[in-house]
């Protein structure tokens, strides 16, 4: 006898499938019937898992604080782990992008003031920790002499505008836009012989991977 799914299961579910519609066309364009038809449920359906709209933006914001907050650094950064940890937050930065859009917080902002305040403290205690990783890679000698700070404010606008140009391309040139703005990063940060260390072998793999989930994610828009 097959084990029914849980309320929690079904609502992950929608949102997976919303996640892209809204970060797109932002709240102001949404109707039920477009929910329904994303989702692949009947009004019906949807009330049962979702009292509201803004329920449904409430459990959306909240997953996505969810994994901001998940552990992504290395609680011991060492020359041995560093460059492995720097390829793998690259990638999760291009991940959440494919789901945080400018307009997304546009418009979260103007019609739930309280969620997006949630949403920036999460994405603000991430962006602080990647600075402190930063500065303990330039302690360690792995990162070069540079304005940290500006290179993290310029990956907040600059990866979600990008992500914006490539929604609705093919995974390969997703992944080539991908490869070429982490390889200019690096460029910009890593010292000189840690540069050319990177990527690392599994980079292409992993670049791969993300642009097909990132491709999937958009392909019925």
């Amino acid at each position: 006898m097959p084990i029914a799914k849980s309320k929690a299961y079904h609502r992950e579910q929608m949102v997976h499938r919303l996640l892209p519609v809204i970060r797109v066309t932002g709240f102001h364009d949404m109707t039920l019937q477009k929910i329904v038809t994303r989702a692949h449920v009947s009004k019906v359906t949807f009330y049962k898992y979702f009292e509201s709209f803004d329920d449904l933006v409430a459990q959306i914001v909240s997953d996505l604080v969810d994994y901001l907050q998940e552990e992504e650094f290395p609680t011991q950064v060492t020359q041995e782990n560093y460059l492995s940890a720097f390829q793998h937050i690259s990638l999760k930065t291009f991940e959440l992008s494919a789901f945080i859009s400018l307009r997304f917080q546009t418009d979260l902002a103007a019609d739930y003031p309280e969620l997006a305040n949630q949403l920036e403290r999460a994405i603000l205690t991430r962006e602080q920790a990647l600075t402190a990783f930063y500065e303990q890679g330039r302690t360690l000698g792995i990162v070069a002499d540079v304005d940290i700070a500006m290179v993290v404010y310029r990956d907040r606008q600059m990866v979600p505008a990008l992500v914006d140009r490539h929604i609705g391309d093919t995974a390969d040139q997703v992944a080539e836009m991908m490869r070429d703005y982490m390889v200019l990063t690096a460029r910009e940060l890593l010292a000189t012989k840690y540069l050319e260390q990177f990527p690392l072998t599994d980079f292409e793999t992993q670049v791969a991977a993300l642009s097909e989930k990132i491709q999937d994610s958009y392909q019925a828009l």
